[in-house]
């Protein structure tokens, strides 16, 4: 089984998701989390291989890649990116917003059907 992680596909994967949950008003950084987690666990699940080789941890609201504020700082600083904060139900939701479109090319077709997959679930 490969579990290697690879930096930026896990970036790339980062925005591709971010980017499709710009129109979520729930898709601030703990559904980003979730669905990072999801889309790794269940491509492991079906095909027995991991998608970018993160690593998560075990965080109060859920589980989140151990990865993930090093490169999202990267992608901010490169420019690719930027954090956002806005008011959701009355708390503060962080919002990864995409300043330019993912490479999928780093991506299998079986890869990116689990993203689609798991992004399409309600």
């Amino acid at each position: 089984m490969d579990v290697a992680y690879v930096e930026d596909k896990f970036a790339e994967l980062l925005l591709h998701v971010s980017s499709r949950l710009q129109g979520d008003r729930a898709g601030g950084a703990t559904k980003l989390n979730k669905v990072l987690f999801f889309v790794e666990f269940t491509h492991l699940r079906r095909h027995h291989r991991v998608v970018s080789g993160c690593q998560f941890q075990k965080l109060p609201h859920g589980p989140a890649p151990h990865q993930l504020l090093p490169v999202r700082r990267r992608l901010i600083d490169s420019g690719a990116a930027e954090l956002i904060e806005e008011d959701f139900l009355g708390r503060p939701q962080h919002r990864l917003v995409p300043k330019r479109a993912a490479d999928l090319t780093w991506f299998t077709a079986e890869e990116m059907q689990t993203i689609e997959d798991v992004l399409d679930q309600p």
